[in-house]
């Protein structure tokens, strides 16, 4: 039970200098220094990356079966031979006209790579950095 004559916080009048209360900031409880104190609200900032490149595969099927085989081989060959963390797709054209896209293991999308695919896909194929 209060008092007759007492206030609650809410109630009291405000100081004589006509500021506000303010509840204490880092600077003013430490000397002045601005402390450095999380905020368990602010959520984590991303770290900006930097965009991966694609690598893009085109094999078109040929009447020679073993040829289209080996050709598949040295590419996935390849392939592993330059692992990183590029997308890596290949799409196959059928003789019949259809089409099937498949994800590859990743590798690093190069110059180089694409020069050393092409190679091998020949006349069969082509591949491109996306």
């Amino acid at each position: 039970a209060r008092a007759a004559g007492e206030r609650t916080a809410a109630q009291q009048p405000p100081p004589a200098n006509g500021d506000a209360a303010a509840p204490p900031t880092p600077a003013s409880t430490n000397g002045g220094q601005v402390a450095s104190v999380p905020n368990a609200i602010d959520p984590p900032v991303p770290v900006a990356t930097a965009a991966r490149a694609s690598l893009r595969i085109d094999l078109h099927e040929t009447d020679d079966e073993d040829a289209d085989r080996d050709r598949l081989e040295r590419l996935l060959s390849a392939l592993r031979d330059v692992p990183g963390e590029d997308d890596v797709r290949l799409t196959v054209h059928t003789l019949g006209g259809g089409t099937q896209s498949v994800a590859l293991p990743s590798a690093r999308a190069s110059e180089e790579l694409t020069a050393r695919l092409s190679k091998v896909l020949s006349d069969a194929g082509e591949v491109r950095i996306a």
